[in-house]
């Protein structure tokens, strides 16, 4: 059963916080998601340490265009960002990249190259 974190709750422990974080309420791999990696990275960087608003002038940015959550309420969405990932990046719960790898955006893991496949020559016949 999964409880929305309210006035009277109490906090949730780190491991209820990675898996919340790491289960978007949009599909993985979502233009959104990825924008949203990019607005904690900007605002918590490599170390977790908040450096400014970047999420919220993302989520701001949201507001605006509450079409392309689909059938997500912007609020439902909004209570997920602060109360799950932005707060898992902010007690240093996990990191950004673990969330981007999680939510299927942004780069590969490292090592990973994409895979391409060359046809095959056919063989030709001696003449």
């Amino acid at each position: 059963i999964h409880l929305l974190m309210g006035c009277g709750s109490s906090t949730p422990s780190q491991d209820e916080l990675i898996a919340r974080a790491k289960e978007p309420p949009l599909p993985k791999g979502s233009p959104i998601l990825s924008q949203l990696a990019a607005a904690l990275t900007r605002e918590y960087g490599q170390d977790g340490n908040s450096r400014n608003q970047a999420v919220g002038d993302f989520l701001d940015a949201i507001r605006g265009r509450q079409s392309e959550l689909g059938e997500l309420s912007f609020n439902e969405f909004e209570d997920w960002v602060e109360n799950w990932a932005e707060a898992a990046v902010r007690s240093h719960a996990t990191s950004v990249q673990s969330l981007k790898l999680a939510w299927n955006v942004g780069s590969q893991p490292m090592g990973a190259q994409p895979t391409v496949v060359q046809p095959t020559p056919m063989a030709q016949p001696a003449g």
